[in-house]
């Protein structure tokens, strides 16, 4: 998870989750070899007065620590509108791209995220209410690229126990009351539902669940990986073929698998593709064309599957 000596950024947003995220890696950044630890921070241009707040508190964990501190302000309304975005989704862009930029300029090898089990369970639970396949099940990985999930195999109530045990100031996020969203409803209704009334160890079994299905995605990947080089009929900037015939030969798991990796080379991401956009795709006959998101299109033509993007289209590298 950590590279010896790369150093790390902690990403704190001023909860508790962060806060704790921070003080275990500053009480055992000799024990882990971690290198420099640096202090990240986004304002998102919400929640006005309490963001101000929160954006203060981080600097001021950094400072009394001696890190380093890195702000970004951003205006996560605009960026939804412009980018035909959620206003959550804007700023996680927003967040993850800050992150990145800031990890390679000042030389960290990861950014360390506060995600933790009950995020974990959330996400699995959300997923599976949307009818979601094995990587949506799989949950939050652990480690993703250079993001780093070090507390996600504690509870938050081990965090708050940590938190109290340090002294650790944080604040509470006000949207994590607003029951309009859908996790918050998960979080402080259906999660202890089903720990009160059917699991009193829901969330071990949700995080075992994410933790078997991380594991069986990475086997599928590589199948996959190897059927799409078998498949890949042609390949450039804006497009991907694939050959209808061997695409037919595999599995029907594997050709679903297939049909969101040519999607992924060509459109540099999996969003907003659902299991629907990719029965379409499957189900197109000789010479008719599908839309999917991001004005991409599927068409099956002269044997070929062929996933294209328009020319004005930007892909976004790698995320899935």
């Amino acid at each position: 998870m950590f590279p010896p000596g790369g150093g790390v950024l902690a990403a704190v947003s001023g909860g508790a989750d962060s806060a704790a995220l921070l003080q275990a890696l500053v009480l055992l950044s000799e024990r882990l070899d971690t290198g420099s630890i640096g202090v990240v921070h986004v304002h998102h241009g919400l929640r006005g007065p309490e963001a101000d707040r929160d954006a203060a508190l981080a600097e001021r964990l950094a400072q009394s620590r001696g890190l380093p501190f890195f702000l970004s302000r951003v205006d996560a309304a605009a960026l939804a509108r412009e980018g035909g975005l959620c206003v959550e989704e804007a700023g996680r862009n927003a967040r993850y791209a800050f992150f990145e930029r800031v990890r390679k300029e000042e030389g960290f090898a990861r950014v360390a995220v506060a995600h933790t089990a009950d995020d974990n369970a959330e996400t699995v639970l959300m997923f599976l209410l949307r009818g979601a396949g094995p990587r949506g099940l799989a949950g939050i990985s652990p480690l993703s690229g250079n993001i780093a999930r070090p507390l996600l195999s504690l509870s938050r109530r081990h965090v708050l126990d940590f938190c109290a045990q340090e002294g650790l100031d944080f604040f509470e996020d006000s949207t994590n009351l607003d029951l309009g969203y859908l996790r918050n409803r998960i979080r402080r209704e259906l999660l202890p539902l089903i720990a009160r009334d059917y699991n009193p160890a829901a969330l071990d079994s949700l995080n075992r669940l994410a933790s078997l299905m991380r594991e069986e995605e990475d086997l599928l990947e590589s199948l996959v990986s190897e059927a799409l080089g078998r498949a890949l009929a042609a390949r450039s900037e804006r497009a991907a073929s694939l050959s209808l015939q061997a695409l037919r030969r595999e599995h029907p798991a594997l050709r679903r698998r297939m049909v969101r990796a040519a999607v992924a080379l060509v459109k540099g991401d999996l969003r907003r593709l659902s299991f629907s956009h990719v029965a379409a795709v499957l189900a197109l006959s000789e010479g008719k064309t599908t839309h999917l998101p991001c004005g991409v299109t599927a068409q099956n033509s002269g044997g070929l599957l062929t996933i294209a993007r328009p020319e004005n289209f930007k892909a976004r590298p790698g995320k899935k």
